[in-house]
């Protein structure tokens, strides 16, 4: 019998910004997105009101991709280096 295998967006590690907001959300992601391995997942709790607008954006313009938006909860694959 062999063990089930974790999901391929289970986070690799998990991180409460609190009420960050968006210059400081986007300063604080770039540094815990790189406590993952490139194809790993973060996944990020953030409380602050612009998060639902300022996650995705952030992943646009870095190239992270956003695998899963339940506000205020998010998931970030690191993109490759």
């Amino acid at each position: 019998m062999t063990a089930p295998r974790p999901s391929p967006d289970a986070p690799h590690l998990v991180w409460d910004a609190g009420d960050l907001g968006c210059g400081d959300l986007a300063l604080a992601l770039r540094a815990k997105v790189r406590e993952v391995p490139a194809g790993a997942v973060l996944e990020v709790v953030a409380r602050d009101p612009g998060a639902p607008e300022d996650v995705p954006s952030w992943c646009r313009l870095t190239g992270h991709a956003l695998v899963a938006a339940a506000p205020p909860v998010y998931r970030i694959r690191r993109k490759a280096e």
